[in-house]
């Protein structure tokens, strides 16, 4: 008895200097452990889901990095909340005064890009987007564009984003029918490029932590392939499996040019496919500026509208990050259009092989919450001193406004780690006057301070 206490007592002390070794020798080690034992230092992470299944990735991060999760609103604090489903218009009054630690997986107003006929009615002006037509409200539009363009074809699209037919040439349409009852058609993007006879398209995540100043990520480390499960020539109108992408699509583990790499160890579909184009003699680099481009654009042109709903419950630049996913096709000159813009976009999957590659999925779910989470709930009055370092480099006044910027920038910046990329603001939209021109001050800001410091490491770049 007198040894098994004696053992006790042993392993106690030793537990206990380890626990002072470890919070001296590690303060970020030991502020984590004693996390668990502390629930005020819990992040607070209300989930909103019709479906459970959906947020099992998320629930696994959430896990690990020691979140507390309500899927119940409660009087209690909350300082995350993730949802599936666009909330504020049922959790409108929940969410109004937001504290500054507090934050929502969605900002407001972001169906102007997410909804089809929105996206392909309301930025016409882009050449990456096909033209759409909402019927009747724009038939005279359509009939002024297929005078000109006689041999185009379109696909009619359903309102809720699911269901395509292609209609082909104009001559095939019944005008009496569009007549008749609201329809959506958009223009069809002909001779795609295709890699082994199939149809496919190219899904890019995008983690947006800011609007005003606008700040964009992408998940670099990997991409999503879908391809149709039949070949698309020779082409039948009927046949949607060869022109369509959807719930039977296959991926590109099913692609015999793309499969001996994709199924390596520690490879990527993302680098399949480069390792794919580039033997083509393609350059891959042209292919992301340009989607990198498109994604850019499209947030420029809605920030106004959504930082004016924002501001109706909070701060746009400190209250509200969004994970999207661009699809993108190619046609054979190897130019972009983008297909869709996805809210909320699926992250799990039961597929096959998908679930071998599920990890990068769990690390982009890590990614997002490191940059766009972590550390709000702590003070972020306070300036490291390598912070300190760097606005100095910088050598310009900033505006109490501006150094909020700064500060923000910089700490995401020390976050991002070697997964994400910032797309915007990048020292390279710098000298693009007619981007410039057209841009906020908090925006124009925020480039000259990434540009300045992108001279002195090019890191910052």
């Amino acid at each position: 008895m007198f040894l098994m206490k004696l053992g006790l007592y042993l392993g106690l002390f030793f537990a206990l200097i380890g626990i002072i070794i470890i919070k001296v020798e590690s303060p970020k080690i030991y502020k984590k452990i004693s996390s668990f034992f502390d629930d005020d230092k819990r992040i607070i992470v209300w989930t909103i889901s019709k479906d459970s299944n959906r947020l099992s990735l998320e629930r696994n991060v959430f896990e690990y990095l020691n979140f507390r999760e309500r899927n119940v609103l409660l009087d209690a604090k909350w300082d995350l909340i993730w949802s599936i489903e666009y909330p504020f218009n049922r959790y409108k009054e929940q969410i109004k005064g937001m504290k500054t630690y507090q934050c929502v997986n969605h900002f407001p107003g972001m169906s102007h890009l997410t909804i089809k006929k929105h996206l392909a009615t309301k930025f016409m002006q882009h050449s990456f987007i096909p033209k759409g037509y909402i019927f009747p409200s724009m038939k005279s539009d359509f009939l002024a564009f297929i005078q000109e363009h006689s041999d185009a074809k379109f696909v009619e699209k359903n309102w809720n984003n699911r269901g395509v037919k292609l209609l082909g040439s104009v001559k095939d349409i019944n005008h009496d029918a569009i007549n008749e009852k609201e329809k959506f058609l958009q223009l069809f993007v002909e001779n795609p490029f295709l890699i082994d006879g199939r149809f496919f398209d190219i899904g890019i995540y995008v983690l947006i932590t800011s609007f005003n100043p606008l700040r964009v990520y992408k998940f670099d480390k990997e991409v999503l392939l879908r391809f149709c499960s039949e070949n698309y020539h020779p082409l039948n109108l009927d046949n949607t499996k060869q022109y369509v992408i959807d719930d039977e699509s296959f991926y590109a583990w099913n692609i015999k040019s793309l499969q001996e790499n994709v199924l390596k160890i520690n490879t990527t579909v993302k680098y399949a496919f480069e390792l794919y184009m580039n033997k083509n003699g393609y350059t891959i680099s042209d292919i992301w500026e340009q989607t990198d481009d498109a994604i850019i654009k499209l947030l420029l042109d809605v920030e106004e509208n959504v930082i004016k709903e924002s501001c109706i419950y909070g701060d746009p630049s400190k209250n509200f990050f969004e994970i999207l996913r661009f699809d993108f096709i190619l046609d054979e000159k190897i130019k972009v259009h983008l297909m869709e813009v996805n809210m909320s976009p699926h992250l799990t999957t039961l597929k096959d092989f998908a679930n071998i590659k599920r990890n990068y999925r769990s690390q982009f779910i890590y990614d997002t919450l490191n940059l766009a989470v972590d550390g709000k709930k702590s003070t972020n009055d306070f300036m490291l001193s390598d912070e300190r370092d760097v606005n100095t480099q910088v050598k310009s006044a900033m505006t109490e406004s501006e150094s909020y910027i700064a500060h923000q920038s910089y700490r995401e910046h020390a976050r991002k780690g070697a997964r994400m990329k910032r797309i915007f603001p990048t020292s390279r939209h710098y000298n693009n006057n007619d981007l410039i021109s057209r841009l906020s001050d908090t925006n124009k800001f925020s480039i000259k301070w990434f540009h300045t410091l992108c001279k002195i490491n090019q890191d910052w770049c």
